[in-house]
């Protein structure tokens, strides 16, 4: 006042304090409720991303385990979180077509691989055929008789079949080339090649061992069989006519293979030495000869 009185009223302390503490309640009662609600907000917004980033972990975790039927659940509380889940999306759906791409290039170049597997056998047996076949006859070489020597020798040590090889040489055949021709020396070569496997079992084996020489195996055949075998082709190719020559003769050696073969050579050096009698004595003839029926 301008007087410069003042008004005291005085109370009593504990009514003062009441207001004060009724005040303070209000104040923490606010203050935990404002925290608590303060809490939810945090706990649903954590949700809002941490349960999303979750889902998004679980599909990246099963897509690095090559997972196929992997789906994006797109229910995302934010553009964040649904770009991130988009491109993670994309990336899976990059890797998926990849995959099957390479799948695919996997089964091509599988397909490829087994057919030049395929074509590489077959060129391969062809070229084995080849390299055991006289070009000029069509029947095997020396390759492929050393090898069937070799078959028949072993089967002959274990089970003692016996077998019988042949030694066969062309007559004259220097002549027949010097006087018409090494084209026409081929011809004989073919016809008489012809004419010893239509003369033979389809068990015997015949080749040209070189020049105009042969060589046949007879198989469980004793030496007996063998030399009447060999009468049937030294007649068989007497008796064919081969234009411009005419007819030719061939000489055959006939040896069975022996207990004592030290080798499977043997037998067909055996019978090499039977064909060189032949020759010396007077070629068209067979090597060794059977008794006479009369003797």
């Amino acid at each position: 006042s301008p007087l410069g009185w003042r008004v005291v009223v005085r109370q009593p302390e504990a009514t003062v304090i009441r207001d004060v503490r009724a005040l303070q309640h209000v104040i923490v009662v606010a203050a935990g409720v404002s925290g608590i609600v303060l809490l939810l907000l945090v706990w649903f917004g954590a949700n809002r991303v941490s349960r999303p980033l979750a889902r998004l972990t679980d599909v990246a975790h099963r897509i690095e385990r090559g997972e196929e039927d992997v789906v994006f659940d797109a229910r995302f509380g934010s553009e964040e979180l649904r770009r991130l889940a988009s491109a993670l999306q994309g990336m899976f759906a990059t890797l998926r077509h990849q995959k099957d791409a390479l799948a695919e290039s996997n089964r091509d170049l599988e397909a490829k691989v087994a057919t030049r597997t395929a074509e590489l056998q077959r060129l391969n047996t062809e070229l084995d055929q080849l390299a055991r076949t006289d070009a000029l006859t069509g029947v095997p070489n020396r390759l492929k008789s050393n090898e069937r020597l070799h078959e028949e020798f072993a089967r002959f040590r274990r089970g003692h079949e016996p077998y019988v090889v042949l030694m066969l040489d062309i007559d004259f055949f220097k002549k027949i080339n010097d006087t018409h021709g090494h084209a026409t020396g081929d011809v004989v070569l073919q016809q008489v090649a012809r004419t010893l496997r239509n003369n033979l079992r389809d068990i015997d084996f015949v080749s040209r061992t070189g020049g105009e020489e042969f060589m046949v195996i007879l198989p469980l055949t004793r030496l007996a069989h063998g030399v009447r075998v060999a009468e049937k082709l030294r007649h068989a190719v007497a008796s064919t006519a081969i234009d411009p020559v005419g007819t030719v003769t061939v000489s055959i050696g006939v040896q069975e293979v022996a207990p004592h073969d030290a080798s499977p050579e043997q037998a067909m050096h055996d019978a090499d030495q039977m064909l060189y009698l032949a020759k010396h004595a007077g070629r068209n003839q067979v090597k060794p000869q059977l008794p006479s029926p009369t003797a």
